[in-house]
Order: C-alpha cells, then structure tokens, then sequence
C-alpha cells in the first residue's frame, strides 16, 4: 500500500464514451464493487477499465468449513458493553456486507465514521483528488476516484459522483493538469481488516473469546478509536501482520465463514467475508487433522 501522503502527477483528459458499466449501481452484478468494469469508446477504439489487480498478487483456492449468517452476541464484541444493539454488517455493507451481528452503538459508529472509509477505498481502489491547471487560479478539490486499469496498462480515473466543482471541468479543458491525490491510509485500512475479520472469528465461534489473544485484538481496536484523525494510524502487530485477499467475485451478503487452505507445511485457515475478501484468521489458531471431504465451496482470490 502507498504510504499516506499527498502525491502529484501530470494528467490529460481524454474524450469519449461510456458504453458498458458492471458493478454496484447498475442492473449488471450489483453486487459487484462500484464500477468493476466500464468499457470506454474514443473513436474506433474500445477499452475496458477494471479494478487493477496486483501484479505480484498470489493466489490462494481455499475450501469453506463453517458458514455463519447472523449470531446473537450478548455483548459488544468490540468493548465487552452488556446487550448490544447496533447492527453490524461484515464486511461493511458498502462492500457487499451483511449483518453478522450486534456490536454497541459508539464501536460501530467510530468505526464507521473512523476506519471503515479507508477501507473502502482501499477494496475499491479510490483516491481523493485535487486538481490544479492553468485555465483556473489556485487548487479544486475533486470527488473521490476511482482507479481502473485496461489491460494495455493505461489508467483510466473516474468521478464517483456525477455533481463536482465546475471549475475542474475548466481544468481538464485548459490541457494538461496537474492532479494531487492521497491513497487511503494503510494504518487504518489494515484496522478495518482485523475488525471486520475479528468479528466475522466471533461468529464462527459463536461467542467472545477472552484469551490472551482475543484481548490483544480487542485492544489494538480500541485504541486506533482514540487515535488522531488527522494522523497516519500507527498499527498495533495482529493488525500490521494481517494479510488479505480481494476475490473480485460478487459479494455473498450476510455469509461470513472459515475458510482453510491445505498447504504443504499444514493447514492455513481463513474468514471470508461475504465471499468479496479472504483474511487471515485472526484468533487463537485452529488446531485440525483433517479437512472434511464434505467442504461446503471453494474461493481462489489473489
């Protein structure tokens, strides 16, 4: 992930038109990510732009042991407050979530309001934008972007809302532009992970572990709460450690589950998280000697 600064590049628009789009807000794959494709016409040539997918990505085929739909918590797995009552979608219900369980009021709207806009971008690959050109004085802040790649390497940047300053318009007319862009920031894109992936844990489990590890989890979520907005987040180590996996397959909303991978040193076990992300189970480990022949599915994601 790109560190979380403010970064510049030269730009030029291009004219043409839309002809086709896939993802969420459209008839085709909804629950799909927002714009997972939009194919792109400029005179005779067509082009379709995806979410980039990571060049040096590795890929994991994992079989489904335990599917989980919603699980009655009786407390906030988060903070330990008696009897929650705030719906919690896993992953966030931007990204194809669904409620899995209840957390208190205050975890779930600190993270929503926190964490979790991080992690959206991150899953959807957008940034935030400015843009300075000489047709108009001084620096506009855009809409947020979103980044899609064709498969001849060109990059291609599109508004996530149709309503923005007009004066970039002018901008992008003016030639060439300059854009300043922030990526999401990785401290707390891998928070949103962990408290997603913790969560989806507890309702496999169903209940509130209170090992050494499950408290270890619990507090490095609670502190990125009390941490700076207007800082990059330090991450605690079950956070920083965290891998996960985009699977780039419509979401599976309200299905959370554990997931292995049979590796040649052992077993490897994972949460997905409504089919979109696979996460490394983030809990005290699994021990198992055997992989049921009867595995519910499988999921490759890179």
């Amino acid at each position: 992930m790109a560190d979380r600064q403010e970064q510049s590049k030269k730009a030029a628009k291009e004219r043409g038109e839309i002809t086709a789009v896939e993802g969420r807000g459209t008839t085709e794959n909804r629950n799909l990510a927002a714009l997972h494709s939009v194919t792109f016409a400029t005179g005779n040539v067509e082009r379709t732009f995806q979410m980039p997918r990571p060049k040096d990505a590795v890929e994991v085929s994992v079989q489904k042991l335990h599917v989980v739909r919603f699980v009655e918590l009786p407390e906030c797995p988060i903070c330990l407050a008696p009897k929650p009552t705030s719906a919690e979608h896993v992953p966030p219900e931007s990204m194809g979530g669904g409620v899995i369980t209840r957390s208190c009021e205050r975890c779930n709207n600190e993270f929503g309001s926190r964490i979790e806009p991080h992690l959206l971008d991150w899953y959807e690959h957008a940034v935030r934008a400015s843009f300075r050109g000489d047709a108009v004085p001084g620096k506009r802040v855009g809409p947020r972007m979103l980044v899609r790649e064709a498969s001849d390497g060109r990059v291609g940047l599109i508004f996530d809302r149709g309503k923005y300053d007009e004066a970039i318009t002018e901008i992008f007319d003016g030639g060439e532009f300059e854009m300043i862009y922030s990526p999401p920031d990785p401290g707390r894109v891998q928070v949103g992970l962990l408290k997603s992936a913790y969560l989806a844990a507890c309702a496999v489990l169903g209940e509130v572990l209170r090992t050494e590890r499950a408290e270890a989890v619990r507090e490095e979520l609670q502190t990125a709460l009390s941490a700076p907005r207007n800082q990059p987040l330090k991450t605690g180590p079950i956070a920083r450690q965290l891998r996960a996996h985009r699977t780039y397959r419509p979401a599976r909303r309200g299905e959370v589950s554990l997931v292995v991978e049979q590796a040649d040193d052992g077993f490897k076990f994972f949460v997905s998280l409504a089919e979109v992300l696979v996460v490394d189970w983030p809990l005290d480990p699994i021990q198992m000697m055997s992989v049921p022949r009867s595995a519910l599915g499988s999921i490759s994601a890179p």
